[in-house]
């Protein structure tokens, strides 16, 4: 497997196979595409639950409600959604889940490696792939880059919508 360069990157959105919509134009650096962060936030509802039956997980939505100040609200079984938030806070030891702002479509022949930005890591935030395996966007993928955000310091960090995340490497595969 090789890394694609950007100017390959570039040639391949230009063919049409690997397509990313979502924002006006994606970030192309030497190796990889910037991920934006969307206005998308969920998080488990601690307060509500003293376990979850992973062998019973079900988490329709049960609630919606606009909020005065323009938010969404989506209230579910286990979690709550926020939608159209201007920030998110997260706290020490909380877990969100967030997505990218990007939408992808990857061609049969293309992985997608994700991987933070080191300056969020060195704020204490962790990040994990919430809807794939080890990190990767895998061929033939298509839709949003969801990622578990955990706040491993001893602060609230708040984090904002378009604002970079990580980056994703693409790598050809035979």
């Amino acid at each position: 497997m090789s890394i694609l360069s950007g100017k390959s990157i570039k040639e391949r959105l230009a063919k049409g196979d690997l397509i990313i919509k979502g924002v006006r134009e994606p970030s192309i650096g030497v190796t990889s595409l910037d991920v934006h962060l969307s206005d998308k936030f969920s998080t488990f509802q601690y307060y509500a639950h003293t376990h979850i039956d992973s062998r019973k997980w079900d988490n329709p939505a049960r609630y919606e409600k606009l909020m005065p100040d323009g938010r969404n609200f989506v209230w579910h079984d286990y979690t709550e959604e926020y939608l159209n938030n201007p920030d998110f806070t997260i706290h020490p030891d909380d877990l969100v889940f967030g997505v990218s702002k990007e939408y992808f479509k990857l061609p049969d022949d293309l992985v997608g490696r994700f991987q933070p930005k080191s300056a969020l890591i060195k704020m204490g935030l962790l990040f994990f792939p919430a809807a794939s395996w080890a990190g990767s966007l895998t061929p033939g993928f298509e839709g949003d880059f969801q990622f578990g955000i955990m706040n491993k310091a001893w602060t609230p960090v708040r984090i904002f919508p378009d604002m970079i995340v990580g980056e994703i490497f693409f790598e050809k595969i035979e």
